[in-house]
């Protein structure tokens, strides 16, 4: 049973009773590792779609209160997503797509350089970061927050947001009342982009090709690297940690498109560039531009960037990077008035530079899809 693919697991367990009976009384582990799903908008409000690389016909799941339809993913680690609810007091949860477990998380005004004002008369509220002017919750939501990422060991969910003054970077836990800010050094006042978790640390991406590397208790060091070109014009960058261990850097190309209204900002990937970290001769550190992922496929997006081998998962294509829309060209607004066919997602070959378009079973594009790697830790 440990060897059957997840999604078998799941369509068993919930047409067949005996099995799940039989897996519950045996209390088996997580059944065998699955390469990423895709997660779309469900046909209801309270409803998610999952579609696995070996389906074509997603399965859907009905999700915990608030109504799924009304919240932001930021986040996607190792079987859990982050979520922000879509109203005045952008509630924070972790979510369990697959189980329901959820966790609650402190309130993001508890970060010290952030105020909230509500109003008792319309039941709004309205942020300001510093002495920054103060906006309303939606346009706080769509600027403030960059992406979080989890370490399943302690529940530590690490987000990386704009403000950068010292803070571009913060954590918390299901456990604790606050979030806490990472301290970044005074000669380092650069904005993370993206963050992964790898063994115990977190490395976050700077928008000057730094890396940002934070351990427990608020400790950080940076790694300076000399910037490369790449980093330059309409593009947006990731960090990944390869299959050989070795720290890469992917930049995602992007151009508004001409064929659709251009009010909702459509931009469609046209390219993408991998740098990998060099050192010769012990001089300073660079980016050095990579052309070959051998059986390596890359998976972007708004969730935590991951990697898998096209060897251990057939289903998937070597040397290709899998991309979702992502939050960091869009708003809530252009992203709820998409179609399907409009959405910037598909698998890019870095062997020939083309992009076949994914597949995509919705009829809606609100919450944008994610990457999303199943695990239910023997909960059926």
């Amino acid at each position: 049973m440990a060897k059957l693919p997840l999604d078998d697991h799941l369509h068993l367990t919930s047409v067949c009773r005996h099995y799940h009976l039989i897996t519950k009384s045996l209390n088996l582990s997580s059944p065998a590792p699955s390469s990423p799903w895709l997660i779309l908008p469900g046909r209801s409000s309270t409803t998610l779609k999952f579609l696995p690389q070996t389906k074509t016909t997603p399965y859907e799941a009905i999700i915990p209160s608030p109504f799924i339809r009304r919240r932001l993913f930021i986040g996607s680690s190792n079987g859990w997503l982050v979520t922000v609810s879509c109203n005045p007091f952008l509630d924070l949860h972790l979510l369990n797509p697959l189980t329901g477990t959820q966790h609650s998380l402190p309130p993001i005004h508890t970060l010290p350089f952030i105020t909230s004002y509500p109003n008792k008369t319309n039941s709004s509220v309205k942020y300001q970061i510093n002495n920054q002017n103060i906006c309303d919750y939606n346009s706080f939501m769509n600027y403030f927050f960059t992406k979080a990422v989890i370490s399943t060991k302690d529940f530590t969910v690490v987000l990386a947001h704009r403000y950068h003054n010292r803070s571009t970077l913060c954590y918390t836990r299901p456990n604790l009342s606050k979030w806490i800010s990472f301290v970044i050094p005074y000669n380092h006042m650069y904005r993370a982009i993206d963050v992964i978790h790898d063994n115990g640390l977190f490395y976050a991406l700077t928008d000057r090709g730094d890396i940002i590397i934070c351990g427990p208790s608020s400790i950080t060091r940076v790694l300076s690297l000399q910037e490369p070109l790449g980093m330059m014009g309409p593009s947006t960058h990731f960090i990944v940690r390869s299959l050989d261990g070795d720290l890469l850097m992917v930049g995602r190309l992007r151009q508004l498109s001409d064929k659709v209204d251009i009010h909702l900002h459509d931009f469609r990937t046209c390219d993408f560039e991998v740098f990998r970290i060099e050192n010769e001769n012990n001089d300073q550190m660079y980016w050095k531009q990579v052309d070959d992922l051998g059986e390596q496929s890359l998976f972007l997006g708004d969730n935590e960037s991951m990697v898998f081998s096209a060897l251990k998962y057939p289903e998937l294509q070597r040397n290709c990077i899998y991309f979702t829309e992502g939050r960091k060209f869009m708003n809530q607004r252009s992203a709820s008035c998409k179609q399907p066919e409009q959405c910037d997602m598909g698998v890019y070959n870095l062997s020939d530079r083309s992009i076949k378009k994914l597949l995509y079973p919705s009829t809606l594009t609100w919450p944008p899809p994610i990457w999303f790697t199943p695990h239910i830790e023997g909960s059926h």
